[in-house]
């Protein structure tokens, strides 16, 4: 039987506190504890029988995958279709920010994620399905 793991990349500069952003398809680098985060996690996968790992084609993903194959020896593989949510014009704002701009459409997210699609985004039924084609493949 095969199993399938998700693993969420390391931590980034917009992650944490005051610099808390929506991420969604930014290229944004892991920061010092996001390596150290994926290296944690790379020991105890190294203990795991792996036979691939994948990864969305964004950076921050990338080298979370790399860091976690390499114990392995295997290569970390992006694929398109683990891209993060596409957040729109919300992509880059803070949650104070996405609410200034339609505190509407922010509350609703707050309360049923599901209804929202973001300003020339996507919606969490998007992301489902394309999720869900990857792993049909896999």
């Amino acid at each position: 039987m095969t199993r399938i793991v998700l693993i969420r990349h390391g931590q980034t500069a917009w992650n944490e506190g005051a610099g808390e952003r929506l991420r969604g398809r930014a290229e944004i680098e892991l920061d010092e504890e996001g390596a150290r985060q994926a290296q944690a996690t790379a020991a105890t996968v190294a203990r795991w029988e792996v036979a691939a790992v994948y990864s969305s084609p964004l950076k921050r993903a990338v080298r979370t995958a790399s860091i976690l194959a390499e114990p392995l020896g295997l290569e970390a593989k992006p694929m398109e279709g683990l891209i993060d949510i596409d957040y729109g014009k919300w992509q880059g704002l803070s949650l104070p920010e996405a609410a200034a701009d339609d505190n509407e459409l922010y509350q609703l997210w707050l309360k049923s994620p599901h209804l929202v699609t973001f300003p020339g985004g996507e919606n969490l039924g998007q992301v489902r399905r394309r999720m869900v084609g990857i792993v049909e493949k896999l």
